[in-house]
């Protein structure tokens, strides 16, 4: 199953069961598949202004900006049963972590809900 897939399911469901948090659990938009559609002129324009605007590889899949526990917040990574984390997302949970935020990498969307769940009884 493809991250995107993954991600898409767990959002469709998180939607449907904790519609009260809706608008705080959030995609970031790090990853454009979109572009390679384009000429490639139009993608390097594209991407150099995204990256002006901050858009920064590494950073996790998605947000959720409700702070539970010691947690300000969680980050979401998204990878499939054989995915990896690269470097640059390594170093950014490392660096969120510092600043007490949670984060947790799903291979499911059924590990993400479990995981959630989890985090909103803290």
């Amino acid at each position: 199953m493809k991250e995107s897939k993954i991600q898409s399911d767990f959002y469709k469901w998180f939607n449907a069961e904790y519609a009260e948090f809706r608008f705080v659990l959030f995609s970031v938009p790090n990853e454009m598949l979109f572009l390679s559609m384009l000429p490639k002129a139009l993608q390097f324009r594209i991407m150099s202004m995204l990256k002006a605007m901050g858009m920064s590889s590494g950073v996790a899949d998605m947000f959720f900006s409700v702070p539970r526990g010691t947690f300000h917040g969680l980050y979401i990574e998204f990878k499939t049963a054989t995915g990896r984390q690269s470097d640059k997302q390594k170093r950014f949970e490392e660096k969120v972590k510092e600043q007490h935020y949670a984060y947790i990498v799903c291979r499911s969307s059924e590990e993400a809900k479990e995981q959630i769940i989890k985090y909103l009884a803290l």
